[in-house]
């Protein structure tokens, strides 16, 4: 199997506007997506370009449904890193035990429609996504 290449690092944030204009002032960072609800998440995310080849994606929660509402209490911080392979299937298939969201489409406007998938792993959240075609 290839190797995972680090895609983005998913920061739960209270407040998205907010977070996004001081990520913006302090660091330079740029959205290289427009804000976008993830309905079945509970969340809005944006991805920010941070000059490399990894993003940052801030998310903050809809409602205290959303699986990063206590997060986002807490003060927030990291959530997940996400990674992404051309052998999407391989992975699922290494940590189908470790899956705590099945793979699904993600939104058209975030990663084009390529799946997506949830593991938890050595007490980390990962997040595998399919590389493009």
């Amino acid at each position: 199997m290839s190797p995972l290449k680090l895609h983005h690092i998913g920061i739960v944030v209270k407040d998205l506007n907010r977070s996004l204009n001081q990520f913006q002032q302090d660091y330079g960072f740029s959205p290289s997506t427009e804000v976008i609800t993830v309905d079945n998440q509970g969340v809005r995310v944006v991805l920010l370009s941070c000059g490399g080849d990894a993003a940052i994606e801030l998310i903050e929660p809809l409602d205290e449904h959303s699986p990063a509402y206590t997060a986002a209490q807490q003060g927030g911080g990291l959530n997940h890193l996400c990674y992404e392979t051309a052998d999407f299937d391989k992975y699922l298939e290494r940590f189908k035990h470790k899956i705590v969201r099945s793979a699904r489409p993600s939104p058209l406007h975030l990663f084009g429609g390529r799946r997506t998938a949830f593991i938890f792993r050595h007490h980390q959240l990962i997040e595998l996504l399919e590389k493009n075609r």
